[in-house]
């Protein structure tokens, strides 16, 4: 349905633009078709009675976090980040590869982490991440990594939703932002350096202390 703001006036302008819709009747309908097309829906609904009406975003409907049965076929909610990134080997010293994936269904909140460093195998992260996507088959991706493009090809991501960032970001190796994100998410163990938590020596600073923060431990 296509239409303009002011329907009265027949001149098309950045003040007067076409709008293209559907009634919200029918949004159940259209929501595996841009689903599958790789959009991501944002729905703004309409608050109170003319002529006092708000209009502010209520949903946001992506291909990972769609919890309504409307899809034509049955997937999984997977979400997935992957970060890769060239780092320097503490005991070696070479730059090697390191690869980091998580994912969660959103449906269950069943929830996983895992690591890779290559060695001498100078391939061994890259496969093990690809692994992990044919494995989770996640709907929606974060790749973080530097030349996130060039990564999409060789990580076979297909025609998956994949969102890049090429930033990264330091604070994770330190004790005060761990301690602050593990309370925000368990108030009560909520502290990187609690009891059972420890870093293995091949690891950086804080890796080591998340992935065996003991709540994390039993969560994934």
């Amino acid at each position: 349905m296509v239409t303009r703001k002011n329907k009265s006036i027949k001149e098309v302008s950045r003040a007067n633009p076409q709008l293209l819709g559907f009634p919200t009747a029918s949004l159940a309908r259209h929501i595996p078709v841009l689903l599958d097309s790789g959009f991501t829906i944002v729905v703004v609904g309409q608050q109170g009675l003319p002529p006092r009406v708000t209009r502010s975003v209520t949903q946001v409907i992506s291909p990972g976090v769609n919890l309504e049965p409307t899809t034509r076929e049955c997937h999984a909610n997977v979400v997935a980040c992957l970060a890769l990134r060239q780092e320097q080997a503490y005991q070696t010293g070479k730059v090697v590869l390191t690869m980091g994936f998580a994912a969660i269904d959103v449906s269950t909140g069943q929830s996983w982490a895992f690591e890779g460093v290559d060695s001498t195998d100078t391939s061994h992260a890259v496969e093990e991440a690809v692994r992990l996507l044919k494995s989770f088959d996640p709907r929606e991706i974060l790749l973080v990594a530097e030349d996130a493009q060039k990564w999409s090809a060789r990580l076979q991501l297909g025609a998956r939703t994949v969102h890049h960032s090429a930033t990264f970001s330091d604070d994770v190796n330190r004790v005060v932002f761990q301690n602050t994100f593990l309370a925000t998410l368990f108030p009560d163990t909520g502290n990187a350096e609690s009891p059972g938590t420890h870093r293995a020596r091949d690891e950086g600073p804080g890796v080591g202390r998340l992935r065996e923060h003991p709540r994390l431990r039993a969560r994934s």
